[in-house]
């Protein structure tokens, strides 16, 4: 049997917005106190600490609400396959994962796998009215989305996209909350690139958080 003894920590940066991945030892952090885990950018993203009851405490700055959340995690579960989701408990959206490292870097591979293969169907497809505005729009989701500002108001990042001739539509897999971003004029690539985040509206389907 093998036993993971490290694991991998992804979370969105409050400061640049990018995912930083970071790598836990398991045997060196149930002996440290108060362990912090720095972004390239300098921000720090988590402390986190050893606590009563086979627990791990991260304290998380949220980007979300701009507060700090307390979250715990059962050391067990950082040793089992796959990931858990670290959640904003106000409102209820992902601040990143831990796990092993290939499941999180699948996991955030295909929360953009949508959008990059709206850029793909943009460069082979001549019935959007205005190829170029489109494009640029599209680029400009693609780029909220790396950084963890696309996301649905239920909690979840999994967003289908879908082109129409003249806007963007953007569905929650989860809830079928949707909203639409017009891409057809110079009006609509001007509001768009003002954008710093898309949240989308939830939606009435609902599903049990896991």
């Amino acid at each position: 049997m093998v036993i993971n003894t490290v694991s991998t920590l992804a979370l969105y940066c409050s400061r640049c917005g990018k995912i930083e991945l970071h790598e836990i030892s398991h045997f060196t952090l149930k002996r440290s106190v108060g362990r912090r885990f720095i972004c390239g950018c300098g921000q720090e993203q988590a402390i986190v600490n050893s606590a009563a009851g086979h627990q791990y405490l991260f304290s998380i700055p949220c980007l979300i609400c701009n507060t700090t959340h307390l979250i715990k995690i059962d050391r067990r579960l950082l040793g089992q396959e796959g990931i858990t989701k670290l959640y904003c408990p106000q409102e209820n959206l992902e601040l990143g994962f831990v796990g092993e490292r290939t499941v999180v870097e699948q996991t955030l591979a295909a929360d953009l796998n949508e959008i990059d293969k709206l850029i793909t169907d943009i460069e082979n497809d001549d019935f959007v009215q205005n190829p170029q505005v489109m494009f640029e729009i599209i680029n400009k989701v693609h780029d909220i989305a790396e950084k963890g500002r696309l996301y649905c108001h239920c909690g979840r990042s999994a967003i289908e996209a879908d082109i129409l001739p003249d806007c963007v539509e953007l569905k929650c897999a989860h809830c079928g909350g949707r909203t639409v971003i017009p891409a057809q004029t110079e009006q609509d690539r001007s509001r768009a690139n003002e954008f710093e985040a898309i949240e989308i509206p939830r939606g009435r389907k609902q599903r049990r958080k896991h």
